[in-house]
């Protein structure tokens, strides 16, 4: 009976899962269109833009960006060459076309890019220096083109670098937050005492965005950062933020942050923190907000450097839900597949597919999914309106050649397990093995694990799991903590004499073999 209520709890991941063999569909309800702009067309040169790099053109470009929308709509196009601005305000049914072989050099003087604008900064709505890129509201935009975007952010992160820890604005943000500042007194606007720095490309409030083949380079924070906005395009986009020039601090590659239906493809990033990231709100604020990322698919895009090829959070206050990510290669990450939230952000993380993943050298796990990221594990919470949750999830077909620490690492809460998640066909080469703490109704299933240290599976008071046909392994099992229980190995070829039990209710029923395949 107990069998039967998890295999229950499964049917969901399993029934819908079987949708996405055909990789015509996807698995999730999905409807993305591309915007299209009138065929008519407004060079910068017209408006008195100074190719060189050396006169701002601001100005020229905000007044062709004003006759294309009062026209009706068409192309801003950019010449080839080097050009110097500050922001760049979008508006409706306006595409800016940069022609290839075109560098935008963005202005390091810091009042260009007042006065401070709505924006959302680590999931906390304010204001603060304008984006690079900003459009709030606007309907049909782009941005396309094979140029260059230079932030040239060196100046942002001295600014930033400048401000004691002790006087962090964003601490005084969060702050703000919970007390319920209105909105309109969060504002940011002092460079040397309350800088939030401004991202580089921040739709805030769209429909209808393309954003398709430029170079992003060296912003001074996060990189292209669609928030509350639908109906996106990110589409063959290049985001370096670590490199030759240096690093940006908190330099994210691109963040989805409480928008929907949203296609990212063929993007390749290196970046000094999240490659990509899908996010929706941090803390009370995202909490009331109550805005999901929802219906967003990740496909052909490659991570090099970055804390993560694709993450799911932290900041998720206000739900993530419908996920697809499928056909990717990361290399040199730190993980591969992340999903991050804390006591605190509160709302679901469900409905996730991650399949056709391939990783090679990751510095830490191949995939981590964990909860208690900012407290410790124990003691046990009271649930609130503000617990989080994780569940629902499809892992498969995954290959990772070598994970520094665990092939794969999930921990939920004591007052909140993770649950429901299955993961199939999975190989990795590690130093550690697959840990469980606090998951519940977890089934794996032709998964290869070859970890360099000797535990192969760590189970800390997790329950209703399923091993089946997990490939061959001398290695020690572990079960620990009395709410281990009904876990169950099925055609596995693991060497039950390695169990090793610390601190469980009823050694007996903890591990029952259910196949003569089983080593014994």
């Amino acid at each position: 009976m107990k069998l039967f209520c998890f295999l229950l709890l499964l049917g969901f991941v399993i029934s819908i899962q079987s949708k996405s063999q055909d990789k015509t569909t996807s698995p999730i309800d999905i409807i993305v269109i591309q915007p299209t702009f009138p065929e008519k067309y407004f060079s910068v040169e017209d408006f008195g833009a100074k190719e060189g790099g050396v006169e701002k053109c601001t100005q020229a470009f905000a007044d062709a960006i004003n006759k294309a929308t009062k026209s009706g709509g068409g192309y801003v196009t950019v010449p080839k060459g080097k050009w110097l601005v500050g922001p760049i305000v979008l508006k409706d049914n306006v595409c800016i076309k940069f022609e290839e072989g075109t560098e935008i050099l963005f202005s390091t003087d810091t009042e260009d890019y007042l006065p401070a604008v709505l924006s959302r900064h680590q999931g906390i709505d304010c204001y603060k220096h304008s984006a690079f890129i900003y459009a709030n509201g606007a309907t049909n935009i782009g941005v396309i083109g094979k140029a260059v975007l230079h932030g040239q952010g060196k100046t942002w992160w001295d600014y930033r670098n400048a401000i004691p820890k002790s006087e962090d604005p964003f601490v005084t943000l969060m702050e703000m937050a919970e007390k319920d500042v209105p909105l309109s007194e969060r504002v940011f606007d002092d460079i040397n005492k309350t800088l939030l720095a401004p991202c580089f490309i921040m739709p805030i409030y769209c429909k209808n965005i393309l954003i398709e083949d430029i170079t992003v380079k060296y912003g001074a924070y996060w990189t292209v950062n669609p928030v509350y906005s639908e109906n996106i395009i990110v589409r063959n986009v290049t985001v370096q933020t670590i490199g030759e020039y240096g690093k940006t601090g908190n330099g994210d590659g691109i963040n989805l942050s409480s928008c929907k239906n949203v296609l990212v493809e063929g993007c390749w990033l290196n970046t000094g923190d999240d490659c990509i990231t899908i996010k929706s709100g941090r803390g009370i604020d995202g909490y009331k907000k109550a805005v999901s990322c929802e219906n967003i698919e990740v496909r052909n895009c490659e991570s090099l450097k970055g804390h993560g090829g694709v993450v799911i959070g932290s900041e998720t206050s206000g739900g993530v839900r419908n996920i697809y990510v499928h056909d990717c290669v990361f290399n040199g990450t730190d993980r591969g597949l992340r999903i991050k939230t804390a006591r605190g952000r509160g709302e679901a993380i469900e409905n996730i597919w991650f399949e056709d993943v391939k990783m090679g050298s990751m510095v830490k796990e191949a995939i981590k999914i964990h909860m208690p990221r900012y407290t410790d594990r124990y003691p046990a919470h009271p649930l609130t309106r503000m617990t989080p949750r994780i569940r629902n999830m499809n892992l498969r077909n995954i290959q990772c050649e070598h994970a520094g620490e665990y092939a794969i690492r999930i921990q939920g809460l004591p007052e909140m397990p993770i649950e429901s998640i299955t993961m199939e066909d999975i190989n990795v080469k590690s130093e550690q093995g697959i840990l469980l703490i606090d998951a519940a109704a977890i089934l794996i299933k032709n998964i290869n694990v070859e970890p360099k240290e000797d535990a192969i599976l760590t189970f800390d008071n997790s329950s209703n799991i399923i091993i089946e046909n997990m490939g061959k392994s001398d290695k020690t099992i572990l079960v620990k903590g009395k709410g281990s229980k009904e876990i169950r190995l099925v055609n596995s070829k693991l060497n039950r004499n390695k169990v090793v039990y610390e601190d469980c209710k009823n050694e007996v029923s903890f591990l029952i073999s259910e196949s003569t395949n089983n080593e014994k």
